[in-house]
């Protein structure tokens, strides 16, 4: 059955590691919204916006007003947080969402969820579902504040964090965190994890776990005082937190979700701490470096790439770094911003207010197109998955964090992966940023543009908070743009008709026109391939020419050499090459044809 609106439902613990409950059993309810405005987007990330102020709790009679609406869609979750709502007759818009939960998830053995009686209702926010290749898609996160608080009233606690080496902040995986309640007579045992590839780890246990205290329960109230003890595989400890650690600020009275940073001294092979937090844009394709602070690199004062002097067609492939979080665990996004107007590379660039134009919005949004940004890859049980960025990933002001890719992709998966497997993975770059549709910059087929780039951390998307991080601003002042259709004809001149067999030595008539010609050839050859002759004159053959004065050969009559000519049937061929490139490959040879039937004396 194909979904109208398919969904996911999750319940954030921690933003930023990012770690979530896919919330099961739960009824989802979404009504046509009187809003102008969306509140959440149909992919944002946790922290992409603040729900804090949108979900409420709602009561039953506010739900049962709800469920009373002519246009209510309805579904039900499934164990992984999925929910399928079907409305032929909805086409895109605005939607109130709102969900009631019955359970809570856990990754306890013997408590795969916990029920919650009464049910908790929620308004969740109003929605902008997001366009897919089949209906339409969104995932929808309860704020960790109102979902440990729900996680509180069915007595199920969580300890979640990371796990890195303390210089260098690489995850370490494979490490088993016990954790333990600090009391006043016995400590409690609350739990063990070992560590994803990614660092992470969570620890589930029942409120009953800390309350066990042999005399009197003297922890009614508060919550656990929780301290750890971290070992690598092999049992060697590398960490052994003293259990007053647990009375300390952050640890003390920890409420149901409990989230923590943990680092460990460790011997590294070569560590890097600064893998994967590179930004800047370095290249178009895989072939041009753009100009930097001291040399032009591949590119020349005019806008030219390469020893060939190319000029850019079609779709080019913006390439170089951007990681997919800030080392503050901050969502990261960039743009591209292009300007009619244009400088020398090398020397200052356009000014601001010259670059009107970004990639992807508005009447822009043609100059978007969509190619692979990275992959998500999880070693155990493998597997890899291409990352794209496409149109609907950017927000209204043509920004893309590729965690909002990543999601989408997530969502779209026909294989079983949901949104809440991300954690499971690690990010590669494989170093796409976004893909130029340069088609629409040529109106008249040749034109000159500049581009630049601009990067950012966010620290609070809602409130317009924002760090520019390095490389921001990166700007081509110039670089050639080239759409133009080339124009070129053959023919054979012979006395008598097209349909007459020739008797004379024939003569060829060519002609090639393009603002940015490289190469051109002419040959004949019978069809037997016994004659096989390239024709030359002052012109051709026409061999790697970067000249940009040179737009034109061509010859009214250019006799064939008459030495082995023979009665049979030739094909004359007319090749030519463009100096255009789009990074990653050049125009291929166009070709076109004449025959002429010979017929010797």
């Amino acid at each position: 059955m194909l979904c109208t609106i398919k969904g996911y439902l999750y319940g954030v613990i921690c933003g930023k590691l990012p770690l979530y409950d896919a919330v099961p059993d739960a009824e989802v309810f979404a009504v046509p919204s009187k809003s102008d405005k969306a509140q959440v987007g149909g992919l944002d990330q946790p922290g992409a916006v603040d729900l804090k102020p949108v979900v409420r709790t709602i009561s039953e009679e506010e739900c049962k007003r709800v469920l009373s609406s002519a246009h209510v869609m309805k579904a039900k979750t499934n164990e992984k947080g999925m929910f399928c709502m079907t409305d032929r007759t909805y086409q895109g818009g605005l939607v109130d969402l709102y969900a009631c939960i019955h359970a809570v998830p856990s990754t306890l053995k013997d408590h795969a969820k916990v029920g919650l009686e009464p049910r908790v209702c929620l308004f969740l926010g109003t929605y902008l579902p997001v366009r897919g290749e089949e209906g339409w898609n969104l995932v929808a996160y309860i704020p960790s504040g109102a979902w440990c608080s729900i996680k509180k009233k069915a007595d199920l606690w969580t300890i979640a964090g990371r796990l890195t080496a303390c210089k260098s902040g690489t995850p370490i995986g494979g490490a088993r965190v016990m954790a333990y309640d600090t009391d006043w007579i016995q400590d409690d045992y609350l739990g063990i994890d070992t560590t994803n590839t990614s660092g992470i780890f969570r620890i589930d246990y029942m409120g009953a776990m800390y309350r066990k205290a042999p005399i009197i329960d003297i922890e009614l109230f508060g919550g656990p005082d929780v301290y750890f003890r971290i070992e690598d595989p092999g049992g060697a400890v590398l960490l052994a937190e003293h259990r007053s650690k647990g009375r300390t600020s952050g640890r003390s009275d920890s409420g149901p979700c409990l989230c923590v940073a943990l680092c460990v001294d460790i011997e590294e092979t070569n560590p890097n701490p600064t893998d994967g937090l590179v930004t800047a844009w370095t290249g178009i394709g895989t072939h041009f470096t753009i100009p930097d602070a001291a040399v032009l690199n591949d590119f020349d004062a005019s806008g030219y790439a390469g020893v060939q002097k190319y000029a850019f067609f079609y779709s080019m492939r913006m390439t170089g770094s951007a990681p997919r979080r800030s080392t503050s665990m901050n969502p990261v996004e960039y743009r591209f911003l292009v300007s009619d107007t244009t400088t020398l590379n090398g020397a200052a660039p356009p000014a601001d207010a010259d670059f009107t134009r970004v990639v992807g919005v508005g009447a822009d949004a043609v100059l978007f197109t969509s190619i692979k940004v990275g992959q998500m890859i999880r070693y155990s049980p493998l597997r890899i998955l291409d990352i794209s960025a496409k149109l609907s990933d950017l927000d209204t002001e043509g920004w893309l964090d590729v965690d909002r890719s990543i999601q989408r992709t997530f969502v779209e998966d026909t294989t079983g992966l949901t949104p809440a497997d991300i954690p499971d993975f690690q990010w590669v770059d494989t170093d796409g940023l976004m893909g130029i549709n340069t088609v629409p910059l040529t109106s008249i087929g040749l034109t000159k543009v500049a581009i630049r780039f601009q990067i950012r951390e966010v620290i609070n998307k809602t409130a317009g908070i924002y760090v520019n991080m390095p490389g921001d601003g990166t700007t081509l002042n110039s670089i050639v743009i080239d759409n133009t259709n080339i124009a070129h004809s053959v023919s054979v001149h012979a006395p008598g008709s097209e349909c007459d067999p020739v008797t004379t030595v024939p003569a060829v008539n060519y002609s090639v026109d393009h603002p940015h010609l490289m190469s051109v050839t002419l040959n004949v050859r019978s069809n037997d391939f016994a004659y096989n002759q390239n024709l030359t004159d002052t012109n051709l053959p026409l061999v790697g020419n970067t000249s940009s004065t040179l737009t034109h050969v061509g010859n009214p009559a250019l006799t064939v050499p008459s030495t082995g000519l023979k009665t049979c049937t030739y094909l004359v061929t007319l090749s030519d090459l463009r100096r255009l490139h789009t990074g990653d490959s050049a125009a291929t040879w166009q070709d076109t044809h004449a025959t002429f039937y010979y017929v010797a004396p």
